[in-house]
């Protein structure tokens, strides 16, 4: 079952994207630009903590061990992604949109589902990579039912209309035997004899970058802060895309950004509050 997505109210809307609604905090660095923008003062986010940064050389020149919160990070990315009639499924390309079912312990659970919009995110690849860096940060509308969320078991469950190539055997077929990878290593998506339907590998060959020359595919685009480096699609190849889901992450918490001059975020906290999982009034 799912709810509409609620719309942002009129309070929210109201706040204007100018110098006095983003969320600063004088004498710090200017806060991170991610792909859809800088947050808003008295808005609510549901947040992912991004994975640690890995050590720059291996200790003692030898292989480390598999980080646990990394190699949980490329976990919760669904490879391969898996299509979805949003329509079908009442999916709002604007907010999100709770949708219950019932988890393996025969519990029911309800999910924050959300689209990624193309505007802000042309590539999914811009999204993994700012996430894989910064962590996820989804804002939700004050209007809705956060009763329904629960602590380690609602998931932010991400959807994006570039998500699923169904002409990804096109890609497969200009691979050199060196450029196999899957983020995941899923062995099925690694012999190029028998290449997979769709490996969550080719958002970084489907970049739509710009400045490629003729016959070079290496290109770079950005989102916010964030460059993504890798190809463009092949010579010739026009991709066919489908909406997907490409990534599920548990909600680490939900943020609510200070708002010291009109308090907004009181009525914010107050709404998140009626959620299970912890909130936290962040300043930017």
């Amino acid at each position: 079952m799912s709810t509409p997505a609620p719309t942002i109210d009129e309070t929210e809307a109201s706040a204007p994207p100018d110098a006095d609604a983003i969320a600063t905090t004088p004498g710090v660095a200017a806060p991170l630009v991610r792909g859809c923008g800088r947050r808003i003062r008295g808005g609510i986010y549901a947040e992912v903590d991004p994975p640690p940064a890995l050590p720059v050389e291996p200790p003692d020149a030898t292989e480390p061990e598999p980080d646990p919160v990394t190699a949980a990070f490329e976990g919760c990315l669904l490879d391969p992604p898996i299509p979805v009639d949003v329509v079908a499924m009442g999916l709002s390309a604007i907010g999100v949109t709770l949708v219950s079912t019932v988890a393996s312990d025969g519990r029911p659970v309800t999910h924050v589902f959300d689209i990624v919009g193309q505007t802000h995110y042309p590539n999914v690849a811009s999204f993994i990579d700012e996430a894989r860096t910064h962590g996820v940060s989804r804002r939700l509308a004050r209007s809705l039912d956060f009763s329904r969320l629960e602590a380690g078991r609602s998931r932010l469950v991400l959807i994006h209309a570039r998500a699923f190539l169904d002409n990804a055997a096109e890609y497969f077929r200009a691979r050199t035997s060196a450029e196999w990878s899957c983020p995941k290593l899923a062995p099925a998506h690694l012999d190029p004899d028998t290449p997979p339907e769709m490996c969550s590998s080719l958002y970084w060959e489907d970049l739509d970058g710009s400045g490629s020359l003729a016959g070079y595919r290496h290109t770079s685009v950005c989102a916010g802060h964030t460059t993504s480096v890798g190809l463009r699609p092949p010579d010739g190849v026009t991709a066919h895309h489908r909406h997907a889901i490409f990534a599920s992450f548990p909600i680490s918490r939900l943020a609510v950004i200070s708002d010291p001059l009109g308090a907004t975020h009181d009525l914010a906290a107050r709404s998140a509050s009626r959620s299970s999982i912890a909130v936290e009034i962040l300043p930017v």
